[in-house]
């Protein structure tokens, strides 16, 4: 017996990892709709309330909306937002945070996925914390840098048809910055030649 799978927002980057693991898996049933039907509410009502599970790889207030539309008490629900990560009647789905989590999670109707920053921090500090080493009520401040990818599949479409534009603000900045030593204006470089308009031939260096 097959345990069926909805994933919601499968289209994006965390939904296109998601069900590529999923994909290959024989005992796991993946409920599709197509590209007219994946944003049209009763359609995404009756795959969430088909599913033995749900996977939301949804904005927050999608992901909000996408709950609102289980009226069964049945279909159990992962979230990848930020939406219930710390919400009433939501169990965390950090299985190594604390004893007996893992147990939690795996009974639980709905789990919040804790995400990278909250699962680097938390792994470090959570031990140190229960440990006593580190005082519950301690100010600890974290410097963290997020990659491009994690603005989903537009912001990677953005960088990726994009991948020479630093050479061009550099050719930009240059233009606002520096004269063209052959003309003494400041007109604008030709980025392939590295040549200012008003000069033709290539400037050295």
């Amino acid at each position: 017996m097959s345990i069926s799978v909805f994933i919601d927002g499968a289209h994006g980057t965390t939904g296109l990892e998601i069900r590529e693991r999923l994909a290959g898996r024989s005992e796991i049933s993946l409920i599709s709709l197509d590209e007219a039907r994946r944003k049209d509410t009763v359609a995404r009502g009756e795959a969430l309330n088909d599913s033995d599970f749900v996977i939301l790889c949804l904005p927050d207030d999608a992901a909000r909306e996408a709950v609102s539309l289980i009226d069964n008490d049945r279909t159990r629900v992962i979230d990848a937002s930020t939406a219930f990560r710390t919400a009433e009647g939501w169990t965390y789905g950090f299985p190594e945070l604390e004893p007996g989590q893992t147990a939690a999670i795996a009974e639980a109707k709905r789990v919040s996925n804790p995400g990278c920053y909250p699962t680097g921090f938390l792994a470090l500090v959570r031990p140190l914390v229960r440990a006593g080493l580190v005082p519950v009520d301690w100010a600890i401040s974290v410097n963290a840098v997020s990659g491009y990818s994690g603005g989903g599949k537009a912001m990677i479409a953005d960088y990726e048809a994009s991948i020479h534009r630093p050479q061009r603000v550099l050719m930009r900045w240059a233009s606002r910055t520096s004269m063209c030593p052959k003309c003494r204006s400041m007109p604008g470089w030709n980025i392939r030649r590295f040549s200012c308009r008003r000069s033709p031939t290539p400037i050295a260096g």
